[in-house]
């Protein structure tokens, strides 16, 4: 992450407002930069040639920032995980408790360490498995989980995606969301495991 990145991800978590109640005290715990994905041909927007080639690379190369903040309930002390992002309008990618967010990132990262193979031929149970993801707050369609594993095309990489998505946007872009890689989960759940482990 270069300095002008850098820079602009710490305001960002310092300056966004949360899309909490006030009954919250939040602070920033971390920010991803993530690749935008196209749901319909399985691809990351960079791999999408139909994409690339009519609205450029540099817009398909686009990384989406995901603000990821910890809030702790002022009157019980229950601690919650809130990621959304700012870009297009405000997408809320899901809200749950940190134990809760914790089974879903762990349960990814168990299927996504599987060889390639195997990968493939557990992706329906895995995906079985996140459709019982609960988020009290998402912009997802109700009909759909919050989160799902899909296996890129092009790489062949495990990624987790989001349902979520801005109703604003329309025609190619009525596809597009985010993919997480294994990485990125990685050391997301590790930043929530800390602040889990905060008394």
């Amino acid at each position: 992450m270069n300095k002008i990145t850098l820079l602009i991800t710490i305001f960002l978590l310092s300056a966004c407002t949360t899309p909490v109640s006030e009954q919250q005290d939040c602070t920033g715990l971390t920010a991803l930069n993530v690749l935008q994905f196209n749901k319909e041909s399985h691809l990351f927007m960079k791999h999408d040639a139909k994409f690339y080639r009519r609205y450029g690379m540099e817009t398909a190369s686009m990384p989406t920032t995901i603000l990821v903040q910890a809030c702790q309930n002022i009157h019980d002390g229950s601690k919650n995980i809130v990621m959304y992002s700012n870009l297009w309008g405000r997408v809320i990618y899901c809200t749950q408790s940190v134990s809760d967010s914790l089974k879903t990132y762990d349960a990814f990262l168990h299927w996504a360490k599987q060889p390639a193979t195997d990968r493939q031929k557990t992706l329906p149970q895995i995906n079985q498995q996140l459709s019982a993801t609960q988020c009290t707050d998402s912009t997802a369609p109700k009909s759909d989980a919050p989160w799902y594993a899909d296996i890129e095309w092009s790489t062949q990489e495990p990624l987790l995606i989001s349902n979520a998505r801005n109703p604003s946007l329309h025609g190619m872009f009525s596809n597009q969301t985010v993919a997480f890689t294994a990485d990125e989960i990685e050391h997301l759940r590790n930043q929530i495991f800390k602040y889990g482990e905060q008394k």
